[in-house]
């Protein structure tokens, strides 16, 4: 989750899928400080669900980093992402430029969840838009992107 902020998006969605690893980077510290807090209450919620036979209910590894996005170094990622996730509603030019050059470094088949802009498409990014949709979001109305990196056998070559 790029902007991951508190955290809650990465949580949700480990409740509706078990991810191996998730990843939230956040720029602004207070809010990555929060997140660090959520990822306690995930942990304490998490240990009063363990089933009888010791089993963990979600063995998710959670990784919370404060940073600017264009200056994280993409191994930091490795393995590469199989869902990226950013709200990118306040994301300046060069901001979106550095997200749009990480998930065109992404292997094929990675999607991407975008809010409010969407990557570049076509030929030269090998990045194709599923679909989109306007949702109301309690700030008011976002387009939310579901894309993907083209899978090599479609003719678009990864990187």
């Amino acid at each position: 989750d790029l902007g991951s902020g508190s955290g809650r998006v990465l949580f949700a969605a480990c409740m509706a899928h078990n991810f191996e690893r998730s990843i939230g980077i956040e720029y602004i510290e207070g809010l990555h400080l929060t997140a660090l807090k959520n990822l306690n209450r995930w942990r304490e919620h998490e240990k009063r669900l363990v089933p009888e036979d010791g089993s963990t209910v979600n063995g998710t590894n959670f990784e919370f980093i404060v940073g600017d996005i264009s200056k994280i170094p993409s191994f930091s990622l490795s393995p590469a992402p199989n869902v990226l996730f950013c709200h990118a509603t306040l994301f300046d030019n060069d901001l979106f430029s550095c997200v749009q050059l990480l998930c065109e470094n992404c292997p094929p088949s990675t999607f991407f969840i975008m809010i409010t802009k969407p990557l570049r498409t076509g030929f030269r990014t090998g990045i194709e838009t599923l679909s989109h949709r306007q949702y109301r979001m309690s700030w008011g109305d976002a387009t939310v992107y579901l894309q993907r990196r083209m899978p090599s056998e479609e003719g678009w070559g990864g990187r």
